[in-house]
């Protein structure tokens, strides 16, 4: 098992957790130090390696970013404080670029390629252009493999250029590190649209909170989209089942918000 990406997806749950809670009480947050909090699941991410986190949690911080910086209260401070901290940043590279840099490389594999992934999508895009109709719509089916199809082990060796060590791989393994071709390898195009349908719930529900609190809002919808472009580089069934629990479980809360706001209302 990958500990390091089990332990980014709980620290990406907890990070839009904190998130929410800093803009549903800023004094509670601050005055409970969330922000130490916000700090340590944020190295947790880094050091998970895993760059679908990256993903994630950048985009989910920018809304935060955004009020925390803008904070009129605040306002000199906090910009002379990252000021400050820019600086010292940049002293530090000068000091010790080489070495930092290389460790900053080698903690976000920055020099390493997307793996295998490039045979797994090659392969299922080739495969779905070959294979019969229905298979096209319904898919193998969970656990379901195309090696009994003819020219299947043809169209593996085209997509692994060379690398012969994955040709066993791609015809035995039926889950590869990108979501929408695992969908469509084993629903097919039906299950693509199912999967279509509950994420654009997903987003209408989010867009239903954006009058309550915008930064409520743009934080779920930043988070939803990093979701969504994180799927495409890794394994979800494995990694990204508490960050979507986290996500609806916020939009429940400020759900219930919205109603009992539009139930004060006067008539």
């Amino acid at each position: 098992m990958n500990h390091q990406a089990v332990g980014g997806s709980i620290s990406i749950g907890l990070i839009l957790l904190i998130l929410v809670f800093y803009f549903h009480n800023r004094e509670l947050w601050m005055r409970n130090h969330m922000w130490l909090y916000l700090a340590v699941n944020l190295s947790i991410v880094v050091l998970s390696g895993t760059r679908g986190y990256f993903v994630i949690a950048g985009l989910a911080l920018l809304p935060f970013l955004w009020n925390f910086f803008m904070d009129r209260k605040y306002f000199r401070i906090r910009w002379l404080a990252a000021a400050v901290m820019l600086w010292l940043f940049c002293l530090l590279l000068l000091v010790g670029s080489d070495e930092i840099w290389s460790y900053v490389v080698q903690t976000l594999r920055l020099n390493e390629s997307i793996g295998y992934r490039v045979y797994e999508n090659a392969f299922i895009k080739m495969l779905y252009q070959s294979e019969p109709w229905y298979h096209k719509l319904l898919g193998f089916g969970l656990g379901g493999r195309a090696d009994h199809l003819p020219g299947t082990i043809g169209i593996a060796w085209e997509a692994v250029r060379g690398a012969v060590w994955m040709v066993p791989k791609l015809l035995t393994e039926t889950t590869c590190h990108n979501y929408w071709y695992t969908i469509l390898f084993k629903q097919g195009a039906l299950g693509l649209f199912v999967c279509a349908m509950v994420i654009s719930c997903f987003f209408r529900k989010i867009f239903a909170y954006r009058n309550i609190d915008s930064g409520v809002y743009h934080t779920l919808l930043f988070f939803e989209i990093g979701i969504l472009i994180s799927l495409t580089y890794r394994i979800s069934s494995t990694c990204g089942v508490f960050e979507v629990l986290v996500l609806l479980w916020s939009s429940e809360m400020f759900g219930e918000k919205l109603e009992i706001r539009r139930e004060s209302k006067p008539i």
